[in-house]
């Protein structure tokens, strides 16, 4: 019999009016039922664009719900399994895809929703490769992250990300990693049709709004300094150089080895 698990895609997002909305529409082809976001104090258009996308997503009934998350400071973790227990608890979602709005889960050969249905019951959670994207200056004038930024890295990175069947004691860890279960990390299989493209830094303008939103989080959290290193990197990097040394910072970290590979945006494996 075919599985009818219902699948929900939850986020936390800040400030993310650039790419919130097509992610949506990207989620909307993949057979999911529906999206649950945190709006995190966005100062930006980020609320407006949820509206608007939910309004005129009629895209296979999918369902777009945003609530407002007033925390500052980093506590992703927490704010990530409040938003499991409320998919599973309002919505009857079985199957839980845990995403940032820069990223793109898909699956080769079927829709993710088929592929996640796909996995046999006694699979409790699946981790999937990812590879970050980046900007060049090949880059078509698109508006859409998602599209314009067509070259990635050779090589995932080291870092992989799950989506879980739900279990109300299941903790997601940050960056969703990896979920817990009474102190333990659930076992995760590697699912080499789920994959994943990142488009983490899309802009100079979006790399500097980043890393300040990301140093007041951790500061006001008081996240040790050994975590959440990249965004006391470079907020304090901007802090102290301004966005000259932002500029500097933004081209350096780009590998010089890219591939052309578009990510399969809105594709539906025929």
């Amino acid at each position: 019999m075919k599985s009818t698990e219902r699948i929900w895609a939850i986020a936390t997002v800040r400030d993310e009016a650039d790419i919130i909305g097509y992610a949506i529409r990207h989620l909307a082809s993949q057979e999911i039922d529906g999206v649950l976001i945190a709006d995190n104090n966005s100062r930006d258009a980020t609320r407006d664009v949820i509206r608007d996308v939910a309004a005129a997503i009629g895209i296979n009934d999918m369902s777009v719900v945003v609530v407002a998350d007033p925390e500052v400071g980093f506590h992703q973790s927490r704010g990530m399994t409040r938003l499991a227990n409320t998919a599973h608890t309002l919505y009857g979602a079985r199957w839980i895809v845990p995403f940032d709005a820069d990223e793109m889960w898909f699956s080769r050969g079927a829709t993710l929703g088929a592929a996640l249905r796909a996995i046999p019951k006694s699979v409790h959670a699946v981790a999937t490769r990812r590879w970050n994207h980046w900007t060049t200056a090949d880059d078509p004038a698109e508006a859409n992250p998602f599209v314009r930024m067509a070259h990635r890295e050779r090589v995932p990175m080291k870092s992989k990300k799950v989506a879980f069947r739900f279990d109300p004691g299941y903790v997601v860890r940050n960056g969703q990693h990896s979920v817990k279960l009474r102190g333990q990390t659930v076992p995760a299989i590697i699912n080499h049709s789920i994959r994943m493209r990142h488009f983490p830094y899309r802009s100079l303008e979006h790399f500097i709004r980043k890393s300040v939103n990301g140093l007041e989080a951790v500061r006001v959290a008081n996240v040790p300094r050994g975590m959440a290193g990249q965004w006391r990197k470079y907020g304090e990097l901007f802090e102290a150089g301004g966005e000259p040394a932002m500029r500097e910072a933004f081209h350096a970290m780009r590998p010089a080895d890219l591939v052309k590979d578009p990510a399969p945006y809105c594709q539906v494996p025929q």
